[in-house]
């Protein structure tokens, strides 16, 4: 049974853009200034037009592309939107429509939503896919829409969600390229900071993703780059550290006594680490810089130092009499165990530099 049409065209706002397509032997690639896409040649053009490509693989399955100009940094894709297009769907089935599953995901750097729902009287069941991509000037949405459980999760589909580059020129309102960052955020400061002094490099091309969870082996690459990549020999390596990203940066820091791996003679760089953690390990790149750490601070500033751990005391008090960690919950707990965030940890970064002298 072919896909209702006039619902596929109802998702979405779309403004003006040109597509150029070359045909293959074996697909066909749209490609212009702003992104480009592949579609296997058994999709036929339906609705292509100046904002959107619309093509059909069979009467089952259907493919949609919408671009539109970027407004703000909200993401469209969201639990709000999803809801909103059930609403649509339930206006145009009334009674006939039956929710049976809605679930938001994440795939090739993007996120999305999967939506799936039965037609009461014919018992035929729908499955949607809704994923955005964001850049500073557009946001993408490739819709899947099909009546095909098989092809949902299919290979085909799949290569067509990795095979979607953004092209247009990253050139952010917000002088920074992440599009999760806004100016009215609070670590905006800190990672536009930290970005354009090549410390902090974003999640992927887009995101930056602040309240994702900094690791042992960022916050050493980190600190690396800040020395200025030294190389380094004579240190035995790590089990678990290869040639990764921060292969370096961890054999720099172990040697230096930044910080030290596990007895298990692993290092752990996935990691997550606490704000006391993070304290600890500035605090030893400080001894290492020659930077004077005995310093007293004001133990009734925050209402939680006493949570802080024996060992992460005098690293503590150093970072909190430094300014180099400040207080969340309106500044007035340090919360020592809480894992830090990428934005924290940015933040943490921006204190030492400008107040470590």
């Amino acid at each position: 049974m072919k896909l209702k049409n006039k619902i596929l065209l109802s998702l979405f706002l779309t403004v003006g853009i040109l597509f150029i397509w070359n045909l293959t032997a074996e697909a066909k690639i749209y490609d212009n200034s702003k992104y480009t896409i592949w579609l296997p040649n058994s999709y036929q053009n339906t609705q292509n037009t100046e904002d959107s490509i619309q093509e059909e693989k069979d009467i089952t399955t259907i493919f949609r592309l919408e671009v539109t100009q970027k407004q703000g940094t909200d993401l469209i894709v969201s639990e709000n939107y999803m809801n909103y297009l059930i609403s649509i769907f339930q206006q145009s089935y009334g009674s006939d429509f039956t929710l049976i599953s809605k679930n938001i995901t994440k795939k090739s750097e993007c996120i999305g939503l999967e939506l799936q729902f039965r037609e009461t009287s014919t018992g035929i069941t729908h499955y949607f896919s809704v994923y955005q991509f964001l850049s500073d000037n557009y946001s993408y949405l490739l819709l899947f829409g099909s009546t095909n459980k098989s092809y949902i999760n299919s290979v085909e589909k799949n290569e067509i969600v990795k095979s979607f580059k953004i092209k247009d020129t990253v050139t952010s309102s917000n002088g920074i390229p992440f599009t999760d960052v806004s100016k009215n955020s609070w670590y905006y400061d800190t990672v536009k900071y930290t970005y354009e002094n090549n410390l902090i490099s974003g999640a992927n091309e887009y995101e930056f993703r602040p309240d994702a969870k900094i690791t042992r082996g960022m916050i050493v690459t980190i600190l690396w780059r800040m020395e200025g990549k030294p190389k380094v020999t004579g240190i035995k390596d790590f089990t678990d550290v290869t040639g990764q990203y921060y292969y370096n940066a961890v054999r720099w820091a172990a040697k230096n006594k930044i910080v030290s791996g596990y007895n298990s003679g692993k290092f752990g760089p996935n990691d997550s680490i606490t704000r006391e953690q993070l304290a600890v390990i500035l605090n030893n790149y400080a001894k290492y810089k020659g930077k004077n750490v005995n310093v007293t601070a004001n133990t009734n500033k925050y209402v939680d130092l006493y949570k802080v751990t024996g060992y992460a005391r005098p690293a503590m008090n150093w970072a909190v009499a430094k300014g180099v960690i400040t207080g969340k919950y309106n500044g007035t707990k340090v919360d020592p165990q809480g894992t830090a965030s990428r934005a924290e940890a940015a933040g943490m970064i921006y204190n030492y530099c400008t107040k470590i002298k």
